[in-house]
């Protein structure tokens, strides 16, 4: 029987609550030098969370899949269309996510 969010869920949560343009990259959160368990239990906590319908998910593919973890009152497409006219905003944000 759940007892509420996990460990994972809830840094999650206080990130995204912490982060002022309401959504981060998976690859974000879990920091460079991740291994594969880290990031699987990170997504598995994400998915969790966006079935509960406490968070967004968008998965976005740039030569490999990447996961956008928003609040539900923000459009992460916005954010990458405004990168896409700023270059050096695209830049920050590709390098946010590990590229």
């Amino acid at each position: 029987m759940s007892r509420g969010p996990g460990k994972v869920q809830r840094a999650i949560l206080a990130k995204l609550e912490a982060d002022p343009r309401g959504c981060f990259w998976l690859t974000e959160f879990v920091g460079a030098g991740y291994t594969e368990s880290h990031y699987k239990s990170a997504y598995r906590a994400t998915v969790k969370l966006h079935e509960a319908g406490l968070i967004g998910v968008k998965l976005f593919r740039y030569g490999r899949e990447t996961v956008a973890i928003h609040k539900l009152d923000v459009d992460p497409c916005e954010i990458t269309r405004r990168a896409k006219r700023n270059p050096d905003e695209l830049r920050a944000l590709l390098a946010m996510a590990g590229r």
